[in-house]
């Protein structure tokens, strides 16, 4: 049986881990954002928008621009986001496997693999859009028929509690689903001979059994975050390395365990099959 994962464990070894070591790590989280911001401020039309808000007169083709503009940005955000968040993950599962004081270049070199971390990133998204639809067309489908029956019998009820059932359900289809696959990115930047199909399956295997763990650990950071935008964001540079640090140590435990369950299972299977010859 895979042990429990301790959640109080993860995050003590986290500070642990960080302990002399935060510049680098608040430094790669501050040009993760860095990164992202300066990519919406670039490209975000602020002069069509000032002009609208300044009362003028826009032509067909200065919306048509400021509309691509948009659609041009959110592109690169999407593009960039796991771009850096895969350098983010490579960078902390450095930090996991060494005490010495980590490098720029331990970030950066994250990058080099822009491939993999956008296909699994939309590889993991459109799963979790795949369960959405799970739920939402049969969901969907009964609403419409609560709506008709409703609508014939003049008691509206129904449909209200159908719509809250089914958004109940969605939300809890998204978060499990989204618990099952979170792992894809630490397994995929650990190991370079690991698909982005085969990250998935190992994702699954990985948490099965440990999703409320993953869900309450999750949970443990809130009030963290919510101290970090009282300063501001400022609070984030530190909040991001100890989050990180600790998905990070959650990862590896879980990781071991299956590793250690997968051993064992063989060990039996070579047992069984030894006693069987004899």
């Amino acid at each position: 049986m895979q042990s429990q994962l301790d959640i109080r464990h993860c995050k003590k070894t986290a500070l642990q881990q960080l302990k002399g070591r935060w510049g680098m790590p608040v430094l790669v989280s501050f040009v993760s954002g860095a990164l992202i911001y300066a990519v919406c401020l670039g490209l975000y039309p602020w002069g069509s928008i000032f002009s609208i808000a300044r009362g003028a007169e826009l032509s067909g083709m200065a919306y048509v621009g400021m509309f691509a503009r948009i659609m041009i940005m959110i592109i690169a955000v999407v593009l960039l986001v796991p771009v850096v968040g895969f350098a983010l993950v490579k960078f902390h599962l450095k930090l996991f496997s060494t005490t010495e004081k980590l490098k720029f270049t331990d970030y950066t070199a994250g990058f080099a693999q822009f491939g993999r971390a956008i296909r699994t990133y939309l590889w993991h998204a459109f799963l979790i859009i795949v369960w959405e639809m799970a739920v939402l067309v049969p969901g969907g489908i009964v609403i419409a028929i609560l709506g008709v029956v409703s609508y014939a019998t003049g008691n509206y009820a129904f449909v209200g509690l159908a719509a809250a059932a089914v958004y109940i359900t969605l939300f809890a289809v998204v978060i499990r689903s989204s618990l099952a696959y979170s792992q894809m990115f630490f397994i995929v930047a650990d190991n370079d001979k690991i698909g982005v199909i085969d990250s998935m399956t190992r994702s699954v295997q990985l948490t099965k059994g440990s999703k409320g763990r993953l869900f309450l650990l999750e949970l443990s950071f809130i009030g963290w975050y919510l101290l970090s935008y009282i300063t501001l964001g400022i609070g984030l540079l530190w909040v991001i390395p100890y989050y990180q640090q600790t998905l990070t140590n959650a990862y590896k435990f879980l990781d071991h365990a299956f590793s250690q369950n997968e051993s064992a299972e063989i060990a039996d299977s070579s047992c069984a099959q030894d006693g069987m010859q004899e």
